[in-house]
């Protein structure tokens, strides 16, 4: 009866570590700090997280890391002092062998703008569902689009659009989307901006990629029933520049 069971009152992160090293890690910490801060939820310190980190995480092997802020206490709990514990979670990590993803468009329409989509909670059920009913249609992930008919992201992916004007563009922040880790890079790199991407001009976009932290950066191959072809989504990921790995000790959560 804790506030993150009964209204998802929580936060978590989700990376991968290979053999004791990380990337992007101070991204993701990053992030996780900015969205505590919002909903009221208070981070480890990075000294203790990388302690955590260092006590719960295999330092051999390939592994997905689950981060999880939760809020424990509230009105209904037995302790209603409210309190934020920090759980991590491990299993192993096996590559991603899908040459190219295939998205489904199904009639759901989430809110226009809305704030919270950009925090990694534990509210998520729109997109849990978006995503089922994907994998029940036999497709790999489910789209998100707006009640305005303009395209966010995907359940689990930020979504990358070649235009026909030969420049790749992302959704927006401010439409409500998760600022995505690999998203940020290529925005940093400068091989993506910022434009609005409405639902009826996906049939004249050039290529299609999807960004997740876990599975990497993929082609999309369809969205619904209208096919891309991947050759220059492939080609474009090709000459992506990616940071190296990095051992615990050698990180700087501010940098």
């Amino acid at each position: 009866m804790d506030d993150f069971a009964l209204y998802g009152h929580s936060l978590f992160e989700t990376f991968c570590v290979h053999d004791g090293r990380y990337r992007d890690l101070a991204r993701h910490y990053r992030r996780l700090c900015a969205g505590a801060a919002e909903l009221l939820l208070e981070p480890p310190p990075w000294a203790t997280f990388r302690r955590l980190l260092d006590e719960q995480v295999p330092s051999h092997g390939d592994w997905i890391v689950r981060v999880t802020l939760c809020q424990l206490g509230g009105r209904w709990a037995e302790t209603p002092a409210y309190r934020t514990e920090c759980t991590i979670w491990t299993k192993p990590y096996r590559a991603d062998s899908r040459v190219a993803l295939r998205l489904h468009l199904g009639d759901t329409r989430f809110p226009v703008d809305d704030p919270w989509r950009r925090y990694k909670s534990g509210a998520r059920l729109g997109y849990q569902v978006a995503g089922r009913h994907a994998k029940n249609a036999g497709f790999d992930d489910g789209l998100i689009v707006d009640l305005a008919d303009f395209v966010l992201e995907s359940s689990i992916a930020n979504l990358c659009f070649l235009n026909p004007d030969g420049t790749w563009v992302t959704p927006p922040l401010s439409q409500g989307l998760l600022p995505g880790t690999v998203r940020q890079r290529l925005l940093e790199q400068g091989r993506l901006t910022e434009a609005a991407v409405p639902l009826a001009h996906l049939a004249a976009m050039q290529a299609v990629v999807a960004t997740n932290a876990v599975v990497g950066i993929k082609p999309v191959s369809a969205i619904g029933s209208h096919a891309y072809a991947t050759r220059d989504a492939a080609a474009w990921i090709k000459t992506i520049t990616v940071p190296p790995l990095k051992p615990l000790a050698d990180i700087n959560p501010t940098g």
